[in-house]
C-alpha cells in the first residue's frame, strides 16, 4: 500500500468519526452555550445553521474521497467537492468558534442572507428551502437593536476567510494550510493537479471540518451540574441527556 493510500485511509477514518458525532440530536441541550446562542436569532438559530452546514460539509468531503479513489481521478471533481466542504464547514465554524457577540452577529447575517435570498452563494442558499423575506426583515430588526448599521449581507467567501483565520492559528503548518485554502477556493484546474496535491488539499480541508465537528460536539452539551458530578463516583461520567423550512 502506498503512502498516498495510507493518507486517504486516515481521511476515511476521520469522516467516520464525524458521521458518528452527527448521529445525535440536532438540537442543543438546554442550558448549553449553543442553546443560549440560539435565542439571538429565533428565525434561523445558530445550531440549525451549524447542524445543516456540518452535514453538507461531511457529505461533500466523503464525495471528494470517492472521486479521489476513482479509477481515473478527476482533479476538478475532487476540488469541487473539497470547495463545497470547505464552504459549509466554514459556516459552521463561524457560528460556533468565535466570541459570543461575534458569532451571533455573524450567524444573524448568515440567516438574513439565506432568508432574503443568496443565489450567488450556494453554501448560504442551501440552508433554507426558499427565501422568506418577512423572516429576513425580523432578523434585520434584531440586528438594528444591536446597533448594527451596515448591510447584513454575508457571503460564502466571508465565512471561508473568517473560519480560515481561526483554523490557521491551530494547525501545524499555517503557511501550507493558507495556500491550500486559496488553491481549493480558486479551483483553477487549467493544469491537472497531481494526486499528492489533491490528498494534501483534502488533509488541510479536513482540519476545518474537524474543528467544526469538535465545536459542535462540545458546545451543544449542557455543563455538568455540581450535584450530578458529586454523585457520579459509582457511575460513568456523563451529562444530561423552528420557524423556517430547511433544505434536505
Amino acid at each position: 500500500m502506498g503512502i498516498g493510500d495510507v493518507r486517504v485511509d486516515d481521511l476515511h477514518s476521520a469522516t467516520r468519526r464525524w458521521q458518528q458525532s452527527l448521529e445525535g440530536p440536532e438540537t442543543p441541550e438546554p442550558h448549553s452555550s449553543l442553546a443560549s446562542d440560539d435565542a439571538a436569532c429565533p428565525p434561523l438559530p445558530c445550531s440549525r445553521i451549524a447542524w445543516h452546514s456540518l452535514h453538507a460539509a461531511v457529505a461533500a468531503f466523503d464525495r471528494a474521497l470517492d472521486a479521489l479513489e476513482a479509477p481515473e481521478t478527476d482533479g476538478s471533481a475532487v476540488l469541487d467537492e473539497l470547495r463545497t466542504s470547505l464552504v459549509h464547514a466554514s459556516h459552521a465554524v463561524v457560528v460556533l468558534a468565535l466570541p459570543r457577540r461575534e458569532r451571533t452577529d455573524f450567524a444573524m447575517r448568515i440567516a438574513w442572507s439565506a432568508l432574503d435570498g443568496a443565489p450567488d452563494d450556494p453554501g448560504i442558499a442551501a440552508l433554507v428551502a426558499f427565501p422568506i423575506p418577512l423572516a429576513a426583515r425580523e432578523i434585520a430588526r434584531l440586528l438594528d437593536e444591536r446597533h448594527f448599521r451596515a448591510s447584513p449581507r454575508w457571503t460564502d467567501r466571508a465565512s471561508v476567510r473568517v473560519a480560515g483565520d481561526h483554523v490557521a492559528s491551530r494547525v501545524a503548518d499555517r503557511a501550507l494550510f493558507e495556500d491550500v485554502v486559496r488553491f481549493v477556493w480558486a479551483n483553477d484546474t487549467t493544469a491537472a493537479p497531481l494526486r499528492d496535491d489533491l490528498v494534501t488539499s483534502a488533509e488541510s480541508i479536513s482540519e476545518v471540518v474537524d474543528r467544526a465537528v469538535t465545536l459542535w460536539r462540545t458546545r451543544r452539551l449542557a455543563p455538568l451540574r455540581d450535584d450530578v458530578a458529586a454523585s457520579s463516583a459509582d457511575s460513568p461520567l456523563g451529562v444530561p441527556a423552528a420557524l423556517v423550512p430547511i433544505r434536505r
